[in-house]
C-alpha cells in the first residue's frame, strides 16, 4: 500500500504557543503556511507552560494528526472521540526545537508506518 499526500492545503492546523518563548506560536504558523497547509488560528495556550508538544485532534482529523507526527516527532497525540471538526490543535511545548526539513518529514512518515486507529475507535477492515 502506498500513501500520497498530495494535498496538505486541506488540513487545517491551530498553533498554540505553550511555552515561554514569544512569538514561537507565529513562527511555527509561518512555517507550516509555507508548506502550504491551512492555519485557522494562532493563541497562546491556556495552562502553560508545557513540557512536550501535543497534537489534539477528533475523528474527522485522524489522518491529518497522522501526518503532523511527522511535523512534529517529539509530540503526544491526544484523541478526543467527541470532537468535532477537522481541524488539528499543535500546543507547542518546551522540547520542541523547530519544524523539520522536507526531506526530514519524508523520513519521519515512512518511519511511521501505517497509520493505526486511536484508541476507542473501530478501525474498518
Amino acid at each position: 500500500m502506498q500513501l500520497l499526500i498530495t494535498d496538505v492545503s486541506r488540513i487545517t492546523v491551530n498553533v498554540y504557543n505553550g511555552t515561554s518563548q514569544p512569538g514561537l506560536g507565529t513562527t511555527v504558523a509561518r512555517e507550516l503556511t509555507s508548506r502550504r497547509f491551512t492555519i485557522a488560528a494562532v493563541r497562546t495556550a491556556d495552562n502553560g507552560p508545557y513540557p512536550q508538544t501535543l497534537i489534539r485532534f477528533g475523528p474527522e482529523a485522524v489522518g491529518a494528526a497522522w501526518l503532523l507526527r511527522a511535523y512534529f516527532p517529539d509530540a503526544r497525540s491526544e484523541f478526543n472521540s467527541a470532537r468535532l471538526g477537522a481541524p488539528v490543535d499543535v500546543v507547542l511545548g518546551a522540547s520542541f526545537r523547530n519544524v523539520p526539513t522536507a526531506t526530514e518529514v519524508n523520513q519521519a512518515v515512512a518511519q511511521l508506518g501505517r497509520p493505526v486507529a486511536p484508541p476507542g475507535t473501530c478501525p474498518v477492515d
